[in-house]
């Protein structure tokens, strides 16, 4: 060979691998040198692999100078003690090694035997073979590198063969020849595995980057020359591999508004001693957005300090910023209704107080509660009760202008916060309300839902903040008092915060507390009123709730179910008064003048047990479904006519009726009743007390009792307390009879026709 392969300058010592090891990791752009150098590597290597044929036929050659021999072969071995080329003289090109052997073995005389590797005896025709000349040599693991073989033919012929001091000569030259090759094989090895272990280095880099969504970029200060990689374009939504660049290209990707900071920046790294420089900036992608990355850069410098090269990493932030924003949405954000949340509120409401505090604004809270949602949810499900909330959260922020803030507080409560309703008390009260008015007018609208049409009222709560000592907890419990006044006034309703109000809250919470005590020590009873018909018969009663607390006096029934109803407390009592009617009606037996008329709530008739409820009370008492009737008010089922005819259908099936109570009162009752099961309808008792002199109530008196004949039925008239009245109702066509002229609500007697006071044919 022409060139010295096992120089110490052809070598690459554990350190040198090491450092390429290290820059390989730190700096990309001399991964590329090192891919120069790994090529000359690996071109010095493949010619090692290629060398050890040619240095088998040298050794031979040599020998035939040498010596005068007529058949020879050398064969070197690998580490896997496998012969891995041969070379031999005296034969033909075309024989391979097996032909090589036997003939050597044909043409050497037998002398005495000398022991072979097996990798060689497998290609003589014996077991031994005699040889004037062997030599073997020897590597650092005591293994054979290397055979030699050789006759004499003339010597074989009985001509002089060759005097020991010749053959140790012979030998040692050989010996010498060999060790020089294993010296070279030694180094192509150490090369080889550098090689190697280069690649993987280089793949594991590679791997790296790929899984770390890192880009590179190698750039020449001094040549104003940037390689970039492919993974930098891919993020630039750009094509193509590997990329060199003007410097020019950093600037007309960065963001106007980042490319000052950003330039300073690396002036002033570049200018200082720090090794690197690390920015987050925004790069124009291929589509005109633009790309949120991280940048870490190494800077190289000359002996001298300047700096000659800047290298490093980028890296798409893009899904790091969609995360925070996500994290940042889910802290301030409700996830059902994507409006701001309590925590996001409480920050706006502080941040407006410090204003007003400087501008003397007068800031508005509005409290928002939706009427009987938790009853809606609990009947059709909370996938229905979350769509709904989705659809009013919708409407009321397109009620409200864009400094104004509508939050969900929680459940079915939401925040309207007005920053500027005013610059006085006056006006801002009046900007609140118009705006209540609105919110209201949006959620009475009907909501479309999966489960089927739903109608619910709102209440509204309205509270001032005004002057520096007002505090977001004092504004907030204020309009959740004036809230709570709304529902007291029965739902659907807008009041201000007043002083007063606070007080009638605390009022309430402890007549709350006093009706749940006198429940539980047996002071509430069920009084009974009889109704009667058009010749002064009993046809029926009412069951009315009755409570004479000493310290408070007789409470009107009303109260006690509003009260109950805010509390959840309704639920209990109302299976307890269900109960007490059903064992009074087995009390006084069955008959036709019997059946007890039991009012509903709307919690009650529409919380998902209660047909299994009324079922399972039946079944105690032993009494039929005919010795009742449910009374339910047009609020109740008009927020779903089609549940609550499937509702009532069923407890009809067992006999139950019902009637329409407090009929005229709202404004779809022709609506809801053609549409719902009724067995009769009951007057409210406000058009009764104005008979017969109204004029207005007496034709809407005509028109509902006309209607009602038109449907078949019954027409139960409430509130009769004169006779002019009576004779008025049953002119106009009343068949049923209710009021004090007939008799008040009583505690039960022995026979229900005791309860009628006046009897006797009526006259219309």
């Amino acid at each position: 060979m022409t060139e010295d392969v096992s120089s110490p300058s052809r070598r690459i010592d554990a350190g040198a691998y090491s450092l390429l090891q290290q820059q390989l990791v730190s700096v990309r752009a001399r991964l590329d040198r090192q891919v120069s150098q790994l090529i000359r590597l690996n071109r010095v290597s493949d010619e090692l692999l290629h060398a050890q044929a040619p240095m088998a036929q040298f050794f031979a050659e040599a020998i035939v100078d040498i010596l005068d021999v007529a058949l020879g072969a050398v064969w070197i071995f690998g580490d896997d003690g496998q012969p891995s080329q041969v070379a031999a003289f005296g034969v033909p090109d075309s024989d391979g090694w097996a032909q090589a052997g036997m003939r050597i073995a044909e043409q050497l005389q037998e002398s005495k035997a000398v022991p072979l590797p097996d990798p060689v005896r497998q290609y003589l025709p014996g077991p031994a073979l005699v040889d004037p000349i062997v030599c073997r040599a020897f590597g650092a693991d005591k293994q054979v590198k290397a055979l030699l073989l050789a006759s004499n033919t003339t010597s074989m012929a009985g001509m002089c063969e060759p005097t020991a001091e010749e053959t140790l000569e012979i030998l040692t030259l050989v010996a010498e020849k060999l060790s020089a090759h294993m010296a070279v094989l030694a180094d192509r090895k150490i090369i080889a595995e550098q090689v190697v272990m280069l690649r993987e280095s280089e793949e594991r880099l590679g791997l790296v980057l790929k899984g770390t969504n890192d880009g590179w970029w190698d750039w020449e200060l001094t040549s104003h020359k940037c390689l970039v990689s492919q993974r930098w374009l891919q993020m630039l939504g750009l094509e193509g591999g590997d990329v060199e660049v003007l410097d020019g290209f950093w600037w007309d990707q960065v963001h106007p508004e980042d490319r000052a900071s950003f330039r300073g920046d690396l002036e002033d790294a570049l200018a200082g001693d720090a090794g690197g420089l690390e920015a987050e900036i925004r790069m124009r992608h291929q589509d005109g957005t633009y790309v949120p990355v991280l940048l870490r850069g190494t800077i190289t410098r000359a002996a001298g300090g300047e700096p000659v090269r800047f290298t490093g990493s980028i890296f798409d932030l893009s899904e790091r910023h969609r995360q925070e924003n996500q994290v940042r949405r889910l802290a301030f954000f409700d996830p059902l209704t994507d409006l701001p949340n309590r925590r996001m509120l409480i920050s706006r409401i502080e941040d407006t107080l410090r204003v007003n505090s400087q501008t003397g604004a007068i800031a508005a809270v509005l409290m928002l509660d939706l009427d009987r949602f938790k009853t809606l949810n609990d009947t059709h499900g909370h996938a229905a009760g979350d769509q709904l909330l989705r659809i009013a959260a919708h409407r009321l922020h397109a009620e409200v202008r864009d400094a104004d803030t509508v939050a969900r507080l929680s459940g079915d409560e939401f925040v309207a916060l007005l920053p500027a309703a005013g610059d006085d008390v006056p006006g801002a009260i009046r900007s609140a309300e118009l705006v209540a008015e609105r919110l209201q007018q949006a959620l009475n609208r009907p909501f479309e839902l999966d489960a089927g049409t739903m109608h619910l009222s709102t209440s509204i709560g309205i509270a001032l903040a005004a002057g520096s000592t007002a505090t977001v907890d004092d504004v907030l419990k204020q309009a959740d008092v004036a809230m709570y006044e709304a529902k007291a006034a029965g739902r659907n309703a807008v009041r201000v915060f007043k002083l007063a109000m606070q007080m009638q809250l605390e009022e309430r919470a402890r007549f709350d507390a006093r009706l749940r005590e006198g429940f539980a020590a047996g002071e509430l009873e069920v009084h009974y009123q009889p109704q009667v018909d058009a010749h002064g018969r009993l046809y029926g009663t009412e069951a009315l709730m009755r409570w004479f607390p000493p310290e408070l006096g007789p409470v009107a029934p009303t109260k006690i179910i509003t009260a109950a109803e805010d509390s959840g407390f309704i639920h209990e009592l109302g299976q307890w008064t269900l109960e007490t009617v059903c064992r009074q009606a087995a009390a006084w037996g069955s008959g036709p003048d019997s059946r007890i008329a039991v009012n509903l709530s709307s919690a009650e008739f529409l919380h998902p047990d209660f047909p299994d409820r009324v079922l399972a009370v039946l079944e105690r008492t032993g009494v039929s479904g005919k010795a009742i009737r449910l009374e339910i008010t047009e609020a109740t089922v008009v927020s779903d006519v089609e549940f609550a005819a499937s509702r009532m259908e069923t407890l009809m099936a067992h006999g139950i009726e019902f009637s329409a109570d407090d009929f005229g009162t709202g404004y779809s009752s022709l609506t809801y009743l053609r549409g719902l099961p009724f067995s009769e309808v009951k007057i409210d008792r406000s058009y009764a007390a104005r008979l017969p002199n109204d004029a207005q109530d007496v034709a809407i008196v005509q028109a509902i009792m006309a209607l009602c004949q038109t449907l078949g039925l019954r027409i139960v008239a409430e509130g009769v307390e004169t006779s002019a009245q009576l004779e008025a109702l049953a002119q106009y066509g009343g068949e049923i009879f209710q009021g004090h002229l007939f008799g008040g609500p009583q505690p039960p007697p022995a026979r229900p026709e005791d309860l009628v006071l006046r009897r006797g044919p009526i006259e219309g």
